[in-house]
């Protein structure tokens, strides 16, 4: 390949998320969003459904948090240059650098390729957790899918006569991603209805 003849230079990662229209709650209210990268890789269940009321291990300390303001309504046309603007709803989530220079290093020493069930790829990066922040009180609904509406980017570059911009896409795996959901009745009018096991089975 004659790109190995370039030195590649990393500059920047960051978490693509884009909303698909569905919330329910105020979203004229700043939402925090945090970002965690999971302990160990998702087991598949025995029958390929994933739950609710799941959870995965994940490290205590997040990779990066972010305020946004979310706009469901707003259509996002990409216009090649990332929109880092809030009012939106497609928004770029700056993660550490040292996590985008390591998956670059790695994604260029296999030959270009990472797949996601790929032992040794999933033991190096298992994934990550999205959670809201503590004073978040909507629930918003987010475009997951294999495409780079939602994804992690790596941007880097490398140059000859002129710079060659270039953009590494880790898209979603589609077995496994899955929405967990907890609650806490008090101080609610639900308060009765006491603890619940019971979860929705993800489609």
């Amino acid at each position: 390949d004659q790109r190995y003849r370039y030195d590649f230079e990393f500059d920047s990662i960051a978490l693509v998320m884009t909303l698909n229209g569905s919330f329910y709650g105020d979203t004229l209210k700043p939402q925090a969003i945090n970002v965690y990268s999971l302990k160990k890789p998702i087991d598949l269940p025995d029958n390929g459904d994933f739950y609710s009321n799941w959870s995965e291990p994940y490290n205590s300390t997040p990779l990066a948090s972010k305020t946004i303001l979310p706009r469901p309504a707003t259509k996002y046309a990409d216009k090649g240059i990332p929109p880092f603007y809030e009012n939106t709803n497609h928004f770029y989530i700056r993660l550490p650098d040292s996590l985008g220079i390591g998956i670059l290093n790695k994604y260029l020493t296999r030959t270009n390729s990472i797949t996601n069930n790929d032992t040794k790829w999933l033991d190096f990066f298992p994934g990550i957790a999205i959670t809201a922040g503590n004073e978040s009180s909507t629930i918003l609904g987010f475009k997951v899918s294999t495409d780079s509406l939602c994804s992690i980017k790596i941007y880097y570059h490398y140059t000859l006569e002129t710079k060659k911009k270039l953009t590494l896409d880790l898209t979603v795996d589609p077995t496994r991603n899955y929405y967990g959901i907890k609650y806490d009745r008090k101080n609610s009018g639900f308060t009765d209805l006491g603890p619940s096991n019971k979860g929705l089975k993800e489609e």
